[in-house]
């Protein structure tokens, strides 16, 4: 038996769904469906039947998966252990990430993920979503990682997984905060009315809609096209900003950044995963994507 095929088996039966299962496979649905008939072939039986759009196993379905799911994990254990021992790969990965989200967590992931390949290199293009998708359509790029401005519009002919979710904050220097905020109520006009160093590209209007239900149009006191000089400006007391709490945790806990809350809600936003579907991956980039999905969630 084909292990491709088994593999795409065990996929469907655990998704009961030829579309999920697809996704997880970063396959076609039609691709899916021919190998998923080409095993029943094989084997002379029936595995599904279709109910309300599901697939739900036969009794053959479900005597094939108890038999067969225990040994692809164990072929995938063995294979990663033999992924392990072999440091020889010498191979660029290219990659492509927003400017924030691609230097506080895909650069330093790199590091970490050459410890294992230590002869592998990367081109890591940090640019606009836009941008990185247009690479990844063009062929420039294997891997892409976009935010909400892009994820959620992408086409069927790529495969689309959010692995990352994050809360954007409005934030300042705790000296800032103490001239010019302790002891006031938090008012849609008083945050307004504060000089804001802004990032480029980045929009309020998520943020004071959540607070205050309203637009804004804030007082760009400085405007920068790099996170890290914002938050240098904002710990030098230069203004307020909006950031990725994510990228200033560290300074919200040793208090060197105060979160301006007006009110308790959030404002949430997600980063995508994005692949290709007619791209078949390196198996190295396998193990790439594999491990900084487990990085993220640490």
């Amino acid at each position: 038996m084909n292990l491709d095929k088994l593999t795409h088996f065990i996929k469907v039966y655990e998704n009961k769904s030829l579309s999920r299962a697809s996704e997880g496979l970063k396959l076609s649905k039609t691709a899916v469906s021919l190998s998923l008939k080409s095993l029943e072939t094989d084997l002379a039986v029936q595995l599904f039947t279709r109910s309300n759009k599901q697939m739900l196993p036969t009794q053959e379905g479900d005597f094939l998966y108890r038999k067969i799911s225990p040994v692809l994990v164990q072929i995938e254990e063995i294979r990663r252990e033999v992924l392990s021992q072999n440091k020889v790969f010498s191979g660029v990965i290219r990659l492509g990430a927003p400017i924030c989200f691609g230097s506080e967590k895909v650069a330093p992931f790199i590091h970490e993920f050459r410890k294992k390949y230590p002869k592998a290199s990367f081109r890591l293009s940090l640019e606009e979503g836009a941008v990185i998708q247009k690479k990844l359509s063009a062929g420039e790029i294997d891997f892409a990682i976009v935010g909400d401005d892009v994820g959620p519009k992408l086409p069927a002919s790529v495969h689309v997984e959010k692995i990352f979710e994050y809360e954007l904050v409005l934030c300042c220097s705790k000296k800032f905060f103490d001239q010019h905020l302790k002891g006031h109520k938090l008012t849609y006009s008083r945050v307004l009315d504060l000089p804001f160093v802004s990032l480029m590209h980045l929009s309020s209007e998520n943020w004071f809609k959540t607070h205050f239900n309203k637009t804004a149009e804030v007082n760009d006191y400085y405007q920068v096209n790099n996170h890290h000089v914002q938050i240098q400006q904002l710990l030098s007391s230069k203004g307020v900003g909006i950031q990725s709490k994510y990228s200033i945790e560290k300074y919200l806990e040793n208090g060197k950044l105060v979160e301006i809350k007006p009110t308790e809600r959030k404002v949430d936003y997600s980063f995508y995963a994005v692949q290709l579907f007619n791209q078949v991956p390196s198996w190295v980039l396998k193990e790439f994507i594999a491990d900084f999905k487990a990085f993220l969630r640490r």
